[in-house]
């Protein structure tokens, strides 16, 4: 039972540093948005250290972001 105790309590750790690893990117996006205004994805990716397929995953998970623009002409801004 111990064993199974420590293997539940290691999965919630676990849980938890990806949603505070995405809390941290999500407000290096709104600071960078914030300093810079409208800017593509590869822009903001290059800024916070990021893939441009992470940061494209993450800027279409928040609710605070406006998309505009086509595929190749895709830029974002702080609503």
């Amino acid at each position: 039972m111990i064993l199974s105790f420590r293997k539940k309590q290691a999965v919630k750790t676990d849980d938890k540093k990806p949603t505070i690893k995405a809390e941290e990117n999500r407000q290096k996006i709104r600071d960078y948005l914030t300093a810079n205004g409208e800017s593509q994805t590869a822009d903001i990716a290059k800024a916070i250290n990021l893939s441009a397929t992470r940061t494209k995953e993450i800027l279409y998970e928040m609710k605070d972001i406006e998309i505009m623009g086509g595929n190749r002409n895709r830029t974002y801004k702080l609503k």
